[in-house]
Parts: structure tokens; C-alpha cells; sequence
């Protein structure tokens, strides 16, 4: 009871944050299924990210990663808590852990969080995409991936500026997609991995 009453404070002030400073807008938040795996995979310009996503649903409580330094910050690390992160130690075995605790959400049924390009854009261009997140959504079955794109967020608050400028932000929710439906049977995995980390790409690049 008491995780659900911070929760609700949490994401209700940055929701509120994001709707009156950043004017945040949502567009296609229907595209989330309402039951079962999801990956999210979205762009990714600015710490700003994971808490806009996160409060653009309302039907279901996202996860996601961030790297453990971020909890450095108690408030922060409280509030990033209560939104649903996980904090990630990005050591030599980080990717280990990163994947175990990716591989428990969605075995659990949760909608995840990713960003496929691995860090933040430092121009505010779609980066090369990273086949981790292709990988982990094949490794469970009926996972859904679901495109995501920001746009404003690098503006808000890009590498190298030092708080959140009062830019519109809009984020754009595509039609989610089943993985394994682009395997043909004759390609290996690596093939596989590929098609589907391609897909997200030209997806996230069409929103």
C-alpha cells in the first residue's frame, strides 16, 4: 500500500512537471497492450526520457533500466524508484546483470523500457541501434515490441546543459509488433537479431 501511495506521488508530479513545463503531449498511448510482455523501445536525447515515458501510461506501470549513479542522488533516486527503474551497475558484468533483470520483467509480464542506441544522442540524431534489445525480446516468447519516439527532449534538456529548458515535448507511441514474426526459418539467430533491431529502427525512425 505504501509502494502504491509513492508511486502515485511520484508519477503525479512528473506528470505534472512534464504536462505544465514541458507541455508535454502523448499521441498513440492506445498502442500499449494492456496485459502481457512488452518491450518499449525508444530514442534516447536526454535523462529526461525515462520519466516522460513512464508518465505518458496510465494503464500500466512501466520498468526500466538506469545506471546506479543516478541513485547517488537520493530525491532522484527515490523518485526513479517509485516510477518503476532499476538500478543497473554498469561494470564488466553490467551487461549480465542488465539482461537478468530485462529477462525477470518480461517474464513477469511488465511492459519494459529500453533505448536501443545504448546512450544518449549527443546532437539529437537517431544513433546506431544495439541488438541487446532484439535479443532479449526473442528469449521470451509472446513479448510485443512496442516503437516509441520523443521529440523535444534533447531541446529540453540535451547533453551538456545543465537543467530542463521549457520545450515542448511530444511522444509518439507506434503500433506494437511480434518479433518473432519476422524469422523465415532459414537465417540463424544472428540474421534474426538483425531484421528485428532494423525493424525497430525504421519504425522509431517513421514516428
Amino acid at each position: 500500500m505504501v509502494n502504491r501511495i509513492i508511486y502515485l506521488i511520484a508519477w503525479t508530479s512528473a506528470r505534472l512537471f512534464a504536462m505544465l513545463y514541458l507541455r508535454l503531449r502523448i499521441k498513440g498511448a492506445h498502442h500499449l497492450p494492456k496485459t502481457g510482455p512488452v518491450l518499449i523501445v525508444a530514442n534516447h536525447s536526454s535523462n529526461l526520457d525515462p520519466p516522460l515515458v513512464a508518465v505518458s501510461f496510465t494503464q500500466r506501470r512501466l520498468r526500466f533500466l538506469g545506471k546506479k549513479e543516478l541513485w547517488n542522488n537520493r530525491l532522484f533516486g527515490w523518485i526513479l524508484t517509485a516510477l518503476g527503474s532499476l538500478p543497473v551497475d554498469r561494470s564488466a558484468a553490467s551487461d549480465r546483470g542488465a539482461i537478468k533483470a530485462s529477462l525477470e520483467c518480461l517474464k513477469n509480464g511488465e511492459p519494459l523500457l529500453v533505448f536501443p542506441e545504448g546512450t544518449r544522442t549527443s546532437d539529437g540524431t537517431l544513433q546506431p541501434f544495439r541488438d541487446g534489445p532484439a535479443r532479449i525480446a526473442l528469449m521470451v516468447p509472446g513479448t510485443l515490441i512496442v516503437p516509441l519516439r520523443l521529440h523535444g527532449a534533447f531541446e529540453a534538456w540535451g547533453r551538456g546543459t545543465s537543467f530542463p529548458k521549457p520545450h515542448r515535448v511530444t511522444v509518439v507511441v507506434g503500433e506494437p509488433f511480434d518479433p518473432s514474426s519476422l524469422a523465415t526459418g532459414e537465417e540463424g539467430k544472428k540474421s534474426l537479431y538483425r531484421a528485428v533491431t532494423n525493424e525497430m529502427f525504421t519504425r522509431i525512425s517513421n514516428l
